[in-house]
């Protein structure tokens, strides 16, 4: 017993002190850990559907086999369909920025001068002058970075081809993996841990994977709805809208807006026909998709996910948008769990 506890004891004291490296050494580190971290969320993904090949007997190894085969068809049919359509309208969007830009600073300018007609008291024409001008520097800034932003995306293949082959690993092996991770873990503290483990598991598994599909069904949806209406940059737009749809009660909203702008640059009624897409999308999502898919929420108050969200901004831009609800439903369940005395 006591060569046990003395080897939990030197492997923790050596998971720490690994970690503290890797930690003071992140970002050199960085991009060689991204496929690992990237692996593990994709394993946490997929491994419930593993385990239900699994439990209709299907061997572990072809049950992944399976998911992949499946999930190589629809990413050869993206890529086939999707990804050169993208790349021409990136390269088009490209082509066009400067009349885009030169456009919207041209309907600022517009803007500016009603304002400066509609004899507003000085200090409330100041006020919408200052917000028209920083809007106009901000959205410039966003539009030269945009095409470089997504060439950049796109250009991470090995990593897109890393990981799957990471969380092939790992899905083939995740019981050796829960016995080692389970067997580090102090014996007397060792249910409670795995109780706290199972607990935030099942708060944020499903959620995490509803969401996931939920985004994939805007996009979808978004994309078909803007090519009905002839809009230029459809599918760019549409997968855009899809990414953002992740973000809790903003995402939509942030999502909705490039569509609509690009609409109202070629003409008021384009604006509007993007404008009654993107409200019949966010209609579609919020009323029959969302309830079906995500019966039941990650149990936050709304202005506990609105107050997550906005402080995950603050610290980390988008990706504190994306991460701060599923690490606010880790708190609460840690929480609940403490004061359930587990």
């Amino acid at each position: 017993m006591e060569g046990q506890r003395l080897r939990v004891v030197v492997a923790w004291g050596l998971g720490l002190f690994a970690a503290a490296l890797l930690w003071i050494n992140r970002a050199p580190l960085s991009s060689a850990a991204t496929p690992f971290v990237l692996a593990v969320f994709l394993a946490y993904l997929l491994n419930p559907l593993v385990d239900f090949f699994e439990s209709r007997r299907i061997p572990r190894v072809l049950g992944i086999f399976m998911i992949y085969l499946a999930a190589g068809a629809l990413i050869a049919l993206g890529i086939t369909y999707t990804i050169p359509r993208i790349l021409v309208e990136i390269n088009k969007l490209s082509e066009r920025l400067p009349e885009f830009t030169q456009l919207f600073t041209q309907v600022l300018a517009d803007m500016q001068e009603r304002f400066q007609r509609a004899n507003l008291p000085p200090v409330f024409q100041n006020l919408i002058e200052q917000n028209i001008q920083r809007t106009q520097d901000r959205l410039l800034l966003v539009l030269d970075h945009t095409v470089d932003a997504l060439l950049e995306t796109l250009g991470r293949v090995f990593v897109a081809l890393l990981t799957p082959i990471l969380a092939f690993y790992i899905l083939k092996d995740v019981d050796v993996l829960k016995r080692t991770i389970t067997n580090l873990m102090p014996g007397k503290h060792r249910r409670k841990l795995l109780a706290w483990l199972s607990k935030i598991d099942g708060t944020l598994g499903s959620w995490i994977r509803g969401q996931l599909l939920i985004a994939f069904m805007v996009g979808v949806l978004s994309t078909i709805g803007l090519s009905l209406i002839r809009l230029e940059f459809a599918v760019l737009l549409g997968v855009l809208a899809g990414m953002l749809d992740v973000i809790p009660y903003f995402g939509p909203i942030i999502g909705g807006i490039p569509p609509v702008i690009v609409g109202l640059l070629v003409s008021p009624a384009m604006g509007l026909k993007a404008l009654v897409v993107i409200i019949v999308v966010q209609q579609i999502e919020s009323n029959l998709i969302t309830p079906q898919i995500l019966g039941h929420s990650v149990g936050l108050h709304p202005l506990l996910v609105i107050f997550a969200l906005l402080l995950g901004g603050e610290l980390g831009g988008l990706a504190g948008l994306v991460l701060s609800v599923p690490v606010a439903a880790m708190i609460k369940a840690t929480l609940e769990h403490i004061a359930a005395g587990d």
